[in-house]
């Protein structure tokens, strides 16, 4: 029983070295389709580009509450891309790992196993853009 045991520990270890993600090389790459799809539909990304900018700032609600929204949103569509993004911009307007774990909480209430999923995809993505500055 330990050696098999040892060995699913062994199989789990490298699985865990061959789906690690370098989210913020990732995260570089992500511009290419977007500056295509901006190129081809520049009316309808200004317009999104627009909304984002009326709607993520400090209002009733802080910018800082509404970035973990927008991070509980992208873990519930499960859109990696959004999530760097938000995660990102989370960091910047002071979301600690602590709130971050906290907020991921609820999407996983919400949204059980898959969610649990991509919110450890969320958390990882933090601490990489973190460990940057």
């Amino acid at each position: 029983m330990k050696k098999v045991l040892c060995a699913l520990l062994v199989v789990l270890a490298v699985a865990g070295c061959v789906f690690a993600k370098d989210f913020v090389a990732q995260d570089k790459d992500a511009d290419g389709p977007r500056t295509k799809l901006k190129e081809a539909a520049p009316e309808m990304m200004t317009a999104f580009g627009n909304l984002g900018k009326a709607v993520l700032k400090d209002g009733a609600v802080s910018l800082k509450t509404k970035e973990l929204i927008a991070v509980a949103l992208s873990v519930q569509n499960r859109c990696e891309t959004c999530i760097m993004s938000h995660v990102k911009n989370a960091i910047k307007a002071g979301v600690t790992r602590e709130e971050l774990v906290d907020a991921l909480g609820v999407c996983v209430l919400m949204g059980g196993g898959p969610n649990s999923a991509y919110a450890a995809t969320a958390l990882e993505v933090f601490d990489q853009f973190s460990a940057e500055k």
